[in-house]
């Protein structure tokens, strides 16, 4: 059980996307690891994830450099300013604000998927 959960984020994470860190980070609070724990360890899956992407679109010859290249820096950026803010944010503020985020990435999800 304790690698199915995992294999299903991955699963996911592959076929939409939004929202897997945000269950991985779940996943790993679950899991009694401290909330900047989670972050890093969910970080480390996601450079994974986004790698296998990469290689996936590079061998079949549909990288959109123009995309790839700011997007990539904006995820430095933005893992670098994430991981220095998230040890000063209180663990209370985290309980509340991952549900609430979760829903609005469930209710984005269906309502794309019935359009």
């Amino acid at each position: 059980m304790n690698k199915l959960i995992p294999f299903a984020i991955s699963i996911y994470d592959g076929g939409f996307g939004p929202g897997s860190a945000l269950m991985n980070i779940t996943y790993f609070l679950k899991k009694q690891y401290h909330y900047l724990k989670a972050v890093e360890l969910t970080r480390m899956l996601s450079l994974s994830s986004c790698t296998g992407a990469f290689l996936f679109y590079y061998f079949t010859g549909i990288v959109n450099w123009g995309i790839a290249i700011p997007v990539s820096l904006g995820s430095i950026a933005g893992s670098f300013l994430g991981l220095k803010i998230v040890p000063y944010i209180q663990t209370k503020w985290i309980q509340i604000i991952l549900p609430i985020v979760f829903l609005f990435l469930i209710v984005q999800v269906v309502s794309d998927l019935i359009k």
